[in-house]
């Protein structure tokens, strides 16, 4: 499913709520930094730096004299505070990103180019801010102005810009913030391709100033700028703009598909710090994985591991909201010699098949090696896998319950190299091209009997993908555990026993796990 302006705008808000409590992190040391710079500059005072002599002021101009105290000790901010700061900004930009990328459905780590070159400049530029060397000139100002000799100017400097830390870091934090918000909602809509458009939405409240005021509702085409004060903006804080537009800013940026721009209301909760934020109507929730089984295990450490194994299927993916409402019963079954699960279904009164429940085996000796790998979380995952072909899958191409595409229709369709007729049914028949040609697939063909036709059937590959696409995107040490385990014990494999041939290797997985992405994305089950 192609993400909107609307998620932009979810995806605006999410990022306020997630960078809020950076501002007193952020705050922190900036505060202590900006104590430090004063009580430096006013031991040089009073070490002589100028030629100053009390009671008169006779040494630099406060300007010269401010760019000596900079090139001082612009190094000194970078040794002992600039890393603490680095750290808050860095991890403002990690939360921007994740909460773009979950509201759009795309993957936006710091890994990425783009966003990596933005760490990088950010670490490549010194993060005391001018207005810090701004009040410092000003102090000395006030003290040529008064004609302080070289005790009253160091006292002054350490009141008028230590004794104003607190206010001052606040404001930067707060500018540097709205800056990396707003900077990451403009990155992730041009990566994304969403939101033609961008407006200009500032705070409406007395402190907003005239400028920024005269700006809200501001609409132009993604890739142009804003104009303010004369100034050309890409985004509010955008640090190519003068200090009189970018400190102590609070405005947001909003998207949508036209030129007409957004007309959302803006909230703006009580103590936030980083200016309104869009308020959108959420998307349908749709049904979730939970609300459909019903965990009937006895055992507290069994039922331990299947929930841990629904609670990863459902932060990933959500069924349909059009889903029948089915509780799928999982059971637990007695003693047998294979550990692992199976999906039972039953013909209902009209003769079409009808879930009934999945059961989980108990522990397994077969074959003379213990099959660790199958454990409880996997067994579940691959099952749920079968349940979500046979009952979820098929319903999202728009046409009655149960006449969608199914695993087969899939693999046939990527067999023969022709494309379904919607987006969804490519996308699904892309999960399948891959997955035909990945090396474990030609180590598949080579299986023999029975045993081979089952590991290469359209629904036991699926079930199996799935698993693992869940495992790997839910990122739990067990399940991967254990398909690293499988993969292993191919060793142990023949023509007839295909042992570890379950499942893929990481690298070769990677692909599948994107395609899989892509297919609930249009199948608008992907959270």
């Amino acid at each position: 499913m192609t993400p909107s302006a609307d998620d932009l705008n979810r995806g605006v808000a999410a990022v306020h709520e997630a960078l809020e409590p950076l501002v007193e992190l952020l705050e922190h040391p900036i505060a202590v930094a900006i104590r430090d710079l004063a009580a430096r500059c006013a031991r040089d005072l009073e070490a002589g730096l100028t030629a100053a002599a009390a009671p008169g002021w006779e040494g630099p101009d406060p300007e010269a004299l401010t760019e000596r105290l900079r090139r001082r000790h612009d190094e000194a901010w970078r040794s002992r505070h600039e890393g603490r700061v680095e750290r808050v900004q860095v991890e403002a930009m990690r939360r921007t990103y994740d909460a773009m990328g979950a509201a759009l459905g795309v993957d936006l780590t710091l890994r990425n180019p783009v966003l990596d070159g933005q760490v990088r400049q950010l670490r490549n530029r010194s993060t005391l801010p001018e207005s810090a060397w701004l009040d410092v000139r000003e102090s000395l100002q006030r003290s040529a102005d008064a004609g302080d000799g070289i005790r009253e100017a160091s006292r002054r400097l350490r009141t008028d810009v230590g004794g104003m830390s607190g206010y001052r870091s606040r404001m930067i934090a707060r500018t540097e913030l709205v800056g990396i918000a707003n900077r990451g909602s403009i990155t992730a809509a041009r990566l994304a391709g969403v939101g033609g458009f961008k407006t200009w939405q500032a705070t409406n409240d007395a402190r907003t100033r005239a400028a920024h005021a005269l700006a809200h509702g501001q609409t132009v085409p993604l890739d142009d700028t804003f104009s303010v004060m004369g100034e050309a903006m890409d985004y509010p804080g955008d640090p190519i703009g003068s200090a009189a537009n970018v400190i102590h800013c609070r405005c947001t940026v909003t998207y949508s598909d036209s030129p007409d721009g957004t007309n959302l209301p803006m909230a703006e909760p009580a103590g936030a710090e980083l200016g309104p934020a869009p308020v959108v109507e959420e998307a349908p929730a749709g049904r979730a994985v939970a609300d459909a089984v019903e965990v009937m295990f006895k055992s507290p450490t069994r039922r331990a591991e299947v929930e841990a194994s629904l609670r990863n299927i459902g932060d990933l993916i959500r069924l349909p909201d059009d889903a029948p409402p089915i509780r799928l019963p999982i059971q637990q079954k007695g003693k047998t010699k294979t550990r692992g699960g199976a999906y039972w279904q039953r013909r209902g009164g009209s003769g079409a098949l009808e879930p009934e429940r999945i059961t989980l085996n108990d522990l397994q000796h077969g074959d003379g090696i213990r099959r660790v790998w199958l454990e409880d979380r996997v067994a579940l995952a691959h099952e749920i896998g079968h349940h979500i072909d046979h009952w979820y899958l098929r319903a999202v191409d728009g046409r009655e319950f149960r006449a969608g595409l199914s695993s087969r229709d899939a693999m046939l369709a990527a067999h023969r190299g022709v494309d379904p007729p919607t987006e969804f049914g490519r996308a699904f028949a892309e999960v399948y091209r891959r997955i035909l040609a990945s090396p474990t697939w030609r180590e598949l063909l080579k299986v023999e009997g029975q045993f081979g036709t089952y590991l290469r059937s359209a629904e036991e590959l699926w079930a199996r993908a799935f698993s693992q696409w869940v495992g790997t995107r839910s990122g739990d040490e067990a399940m991967l555990a254990a398909y690293r385990d499988a993969v292993r014990y191919r060793d142990f494999a023949t023509d007839r026993w295909g042992i570890g041939m379950d499942h893929w290797t990481d690298e070769e997985f990677a692909e599948i796990a994107d395609a899989i992405d892509d297919m609930f994305r249009e199948a608008g089950m992907l959270k």
